[in-house]
């Protein structure tokens, strides 16, 4: 499902919040219980839906026997939102407080953020309860990008602290983005059709390593950007390291 005022759900976007999602997954949870005999859910949450289902679990714990946050997000627009509009954008937080709404750039695509969303946002935050102050104790499933653009990796760290269930497993996805499922589909999208290089008529083959060795592409070029792919796996993974090491730290 998607909350009010998104896809295609009815309703006003500049009238949704968390408070608003999270009530109403709510109630397609006793829907469910009441027309369908489905006494327990399984709650799948992306990006914003992670933190609706954190708050649809504490509303519904007896009915709630799972949870799955792809690429969850709470307390962003108070965590990341807010505080990159104050120091970048701070005319574009003046028109969502004067206007109610506004679109900005986020992570490379345009965005929209609401007052309601904001303001609602502030008073429904979860990560500031401390280690273990997130009363949910189902089994919980985080899957989450290293290469997400949105949002940082260590979010699914500070998640499973501040959840009180000891049942909590953490999955990265090596340079997955935030959304994860669009990436494949792109990927899929971009897979050449055609028959395999090595089925192609010699003389094709021959006249293709002619075609890119004019342009500089040849064996140099290739183990250059082995080297660099190599480089940049192990940048990237130091850096998670290194992430890890200082939020591990600040705990003790």
């Amino acid at each position: 499902m998607t909350g009010t005022g998104t896809g295609q759900s009815e309703g006003d976007y500049k009238e949704a919040t968390i408070t608003r999602w999270a009530e109403d997954t709510a109630k397609v949870v006793d829907w469910l219980a009441e027309e369908h005999d489905q006494d327990q859910v399984v709650l799948v949450g992306a990006g914003v839906g992670g933190w609706v289902m954190l708050h649809t679990a504490q509303m519904r714990p007896d009915s709630v026997m799972g949870l799955v946050g792809v690429a969850a997000d709470p307390d962003f627009t108070e965590t990341l939102i807010r505080p990159a509009l104050e120091e970048r954008n701070p005319e574009v937080l003046a028109e969502i407080e004067s206007k109610g709404i506004a679109d900005f750039d986020w992570a490379g695509k345009p965005y929209t953020m609401t007052k309601n969303l904001l303001d609602d946002g502030k008073r429904m935050m979860v990560l500031n309860k401390g280690t273990k102050g997130i009363p949910i104790t189902c089994p919980v499933r985080l899957i989450q990008g290293l290469g997400d653009e949105e949002i940082p990796p260590e979010s699914a760290l500070k998640i499973a602290d501040c959840l009180e269930g000891e049942d909590v497993v953490i999955t990265y996805v090596k340079y997955g983005r935030h959304a994860l499922e669009e990436d494949d589909a792109d990927l899929l999208a971009a897979t050449y059709p055609g028959p395999n290089y090595d089925e192609l008529d010699e003389t094709v083959q021959e006249e293709f390593h002619r075609y890119l060795e004019a342009r500089g592409v040849d064996h140099v070029l290739a183990n250059y950007v082995a080297e660099l792919h190599v480089h940049k796996e192990q940048t990237l993974y130091v850096d998670w390291i290194s992430k890890v090491q200082g939020f591990v730290g600040a705990k003790e």
